[in-house]
């Protein structure tokens, strides 16, 4: 490869890029039960971080391993997005609802 630093400022701006769209799309999943600056914030960060340690795991020699650790931190971008939505997000039918603007009493009855 000639020039090994286009690379890999063309691969953090993919990383970035990758985490702030999956964090859009895991807001826009979850229906606005949180801030989608927030859902953005932590997609970039667990993107970065992915693509960082599959970057120090495989290295970063060629065009292919930078899709590669691309997709290592979308991956683990929506594992940890999913866990805060597991965390701090609700249910309708819960009786506990954390902050959302989901009514409980406007769930459908399981008995019709």
């Amino acid at each position: 490869m000639e020039n090994m630093a286009d690379i890999t400022a063309c691969a953090w701006i993919v990383w970035a890029i990758a985490g702030i769209v999956s964090g859009v799309v895991a807001a826009l999943a979850v229906g606005g039960r949180r801030a989608v600056w927030i859902d953005m914030a932590v997609g970039l960060v667990s993107s970065l971080a992915g693509a960082v340690g599959c970057v120090y795991v495989i290295g970063l020699q060629y065009p292919e391993q930078v899709v590669l650790s691309t997709m290592c931190g979308v991956l683990l971008a929506g594992i940890v997005l999913w866990i805060l939505d597991t965390v701090t997000g609700c249910a309708p039918d819960s009786a506990v609802c954390n902050g959302c603007d989901i009514d409980v009493n406007d769930a459908p009855d399981p008995q019709e």
